[in-house]
């Protein structure tokens, strides 16, 4: 048997633990769930979506931008979109 050692914060980790307590199960089994299903659906198992605000960070990080010459044609694309 492995042992995992992770830090997180106090408050996530005492609102997880209530909430899995509620579920009847503690803390260490409810992250053997979670590594179960990430097995089992070979990969995370939920959703994981990144913002459109933090897409946007990411497009133009990377240089994926469109430059526009003046407020007419920046009107005219975002209305092509």
């Amino acid at each position: 048997m492995a042992n995992i050692n992770v830090r997180i914060d106090d408050e996530t980790k005492e609102l997880s633990k209530e909430i899995l307590e509620s579920l009847g199960m503690d803390l260490s089994t409810g992250i053997k769930v979670f590594l179960k299903q990430v097995i089992a659906r070979n990969g995370i198992p939920f959703e994981v979506t990144l913002s459109e605000l933090d897409r946007s960070v990411l497009q133009m990080e990377h240089g994926d931008t469109k430059k526009v010459h003046d407020v007419k044609q920046l009107m005219e694309d975002l209305n092509d979109d």
